[in-house]
Parts: structure tokens; sequence; C-alpha cells
């Protein structure tokens, strides 16, 4: 395991990873960190709480908008392949309680 330290609203944070992933890391929470910046410099009565949380909903926004590249999925989004294996799987839970 490798430590990193990446700075979030001017806390430094102490996090383990692989090595080989520690790029990665630091990448995702510059990001993580702009984001928060912004929402902060937008909104200076908010709380570090609520900037985490309003960021943590723009995340989660921006990955079900993420849409495959190339291949059989290509221009689907995370979001709507999400769905579609949700109902998928409900179709066979019913169909397994039905004919066990």
């Amino acid at each position: 395991m490798s430590k990193i330290t990446v700075n979030i609203l001017g806390r430094d944070i102490n996090l383990a990873c692989q090595p080989q992933e520690s790029e990665k890391i630091r990448s995702a929470a510059e990001y993580a960190g702009q984001l928060m910046d912004r929402i902060r410099k937008k909104s200076t009565n908010l709380s570090s709480e609520q900037v985490a949380i309003l960021a943590c909903i723009q995340l989660a926004t921006e990955l079900q908008n993420v849409k495959a590249q190339d291949g059989p999925l290509a221009g689907v989004s995370y979001g709507k392949l999400q769905e579609t294996l949700a109902d998928i799987n409900d179709l066979l839970n019913k169909e397994l309680k039905t004919n066990p």
C-alpha cells in the first residue's frame, strides 16, 4: 500500500491506495477539490459538510451521464445501463419466484 496526502478545502487528507492507483487518486481528489472550491465560492454561507454533499451530488450526476465511447454499449449512459440492469434483475427474480 502507498500513502498519499491530498488537500481538499484547505485540509490535508491522508489516504492509502495501491501504488499503481496513486496518480488516479490524486487526480480525482484534485478534481473533487476544485469542484468543492467552486461551490464554496458561489455559496459562502455553506458548511464544509454541505459543500461536500453538493459536490457528491454533482459528481454522481456526472457519473450517470458518462457514456461509453465504443463497443456494444457505445452511446449508452451509465445511468441508463444501471436502470436497464435493475429492470432485467427484477424480471429474473420474478420469474425465479414463479417457477422455482
